[in-house]
């Protein structure tokens, strides 16, 4: 296995644990039993050894435990339905199961019926889409709608690269990858309504929202691929990230890539403070807490990024520590 050299990245935002983690990834595991996601008590020490249910509170830590959770939910469903269903059809060539997969979410998504061999991928989105009309407005339920047609739309164009053999240009990626890590119009959007404030769509709308929304964006895409690209490197699957695209892109080792990787990230969190200092001078204060919110969303993603599982960094972080 190749040793590699991590930094710790640029991430000025204060560090908010939510207060109740254990119990909002107590609920996200029993949401996956009742969900058909978990089958054994193997499988259940699996997820909480990944740490996948304490996203959802890293991400939200001043929601409630049942809205904390309620954002756990949709990041499994989100997780499991890459790992189980994207990446196999992308590493077979079989893109017809994610293209079927991919238009049947739509329907979903829209409420309309299920096919009869829907599966549990289908079922479990139908039910968090009801869940979400129970509990946002009309309007930021459309949005998440649309955001989730925006992933798949972009999770294809990756899926075909993969299938291919082929790499997108850095300036390819760093579209698809703006919309794969599912921020702006779902996640985002769910933790704020879960943390009681949602931006109403006139003020979401503004130029200036949205570049800052692109932003955090980034930041979290590049967060995430800094630590999870050297597992995906040792898997040797193709797989597309940051990490992968740059050694392409720039003809450098993978270690270079991870520094220049360090170095962009850096670049669009100075980006960002400046231009999230420049909205809260204008004194909104729903627009101010959406700012809080993309903060928290960053910052929670980088703690948990280092401390989960799933990536299995805790010798690299230590010894780069």
């Amino acid at each position: 296995m190749t040793s590699f050299t991590l930094a710790e990245l640029e991430c000025p935002f204060p560090s908010m644990p939510h207060p109740d983690q254990a119990a909002v990834e107590n609920a996200v595991i029993d949401w996956m039993w009742k969900s058909g996601y978990l089958v054994s008590a193997d499988d259940e020490q699996a997820v909480r050894n990944s740490g996948i249910g304490r996203l959802g509170a890293w991400a939200a830590p001043r929601a409630d435990v049942n809205g904390a959770a309620m954002l756990g939910n949709w990041l499994v469903w989100l997780f499991l339905m890459d790992d189980e269903i994207v990446e196999p059809a992308a590493h077979s060539g079989e893109l017809e199961v994610f293209a079927h997969h991919a238009l049947h979410c739509r329907k979903a998504l829209y409420g309309d019926p299920l096919p009869e061999d829907a599966g549990m991928h289908l079922e479990v989105l139908a039910e968090l889409r009801a869940q979400l009309f129970r509990r946002a407005s009309n309007e930021l339920a459309v949005r998440i709608t649309d955001g989730i047609n925006d992933l798949m739309l972009a999770l294809a164009c990756e899926a075909i690269f993969q299938t291919n053999s082929s790499m997108p240009t850095l300036s390819a990626y760093s579209t698809i990858r703006e919309s794969t890590v599912t921020m702006r119009a779902v996640c985002m959007a769910i933790s704020s309504v879960v943390q009681n404030c949602e931006l109403p769509g006139v003020l979401w709308a503004r130029p200036e929202i949205q570049e800052l929304e692109r932003l955090a964006c980034r930041i979290i895409g590049f967060t995430h691929d800094y630590y999870s690209g050297p597992r995906e490197l040792e898997r040797n699957d193709g797989s597309v990230n940051f990490i992968a695209v740059l050694m392409e892109d720039h003809r450098i080792t993978a270690q270079e890539a991870l520094d220049v990787l360090a170095q962009m990230n850096a670049a669009e969190t100075h980006k960002f403070q400046r231009l999230a200092e420049s909205i809260r001078q204008a004194g909104d204060e729903a627009v101010c807490d959406f700012v809080t919110v993309l903060e928290r969303w960053i910052r929670g993603n980088y703690d948990w990024s280092r401390e989960c599982g799933r990536y299995r960094l805790t010798d690299e972080l230590a010894s780069a520590e």
